[in-house]
């Protein structure tokens, strides 16, 4: 099996997934009013989603060659949003709490979309085992 990384340090995406949901763990047994119970699930969702963008031929290959940028890259948190099954989400969760989430994960990092264009799409294949 093919192992994804999520940071330059090694750090696999799912060792890094799971140390953010620990962390949301803590937040929620430490602030459980701040939230509603909806607002913790979406938050755990968006937690769960935020970088799977990152299984990608592009940023995998720039990650392991420690480089800062690719050509014709597509921000992960875009790619990531494309995983979210919104439609399974629509009895559980009102349209607006669908928006914040699917925002929420494609703009966790402050990124300029305005440089994507079809052909960074279009140049996007599945990723090939190793």
């Amino acid at each position: 099996m093919m192992e994804f990384l999520a940071k330059s340090n090694g750090e696999t995406l799912i060792d890094h997934t799971n140390n953010l949901l620990s962390q949301l763990k803590i937040l929620k047994n430490t602030y459980p009013e701040i939230l509603t119970r909806s607002d913790w699930e979406l938050l755990q969702l968006a937690c769960a989603y935020h970088d799977l963008g990152k299984i990608n031929d592009k940023f995998q290959e720039k990650i392991r060659k420690n480089k800062w940028h690719i050509d014709g890259e597509i921000p992960h948190g875009l790619l990531s949003i494309t995983l979210i099954p919104a439609k399974d989400l629509e009895g559980k969760f009102s349209e607006e709490q669908i928006w914040v989430l699917i925002n929420s994960v494609a703009r966790h990092h402050k990124r300029d979309f305005k440089e994507i264009d079809k052909k960074d799409i279009d140049s996007l294949k599945p990723l090939e085992k190793n």
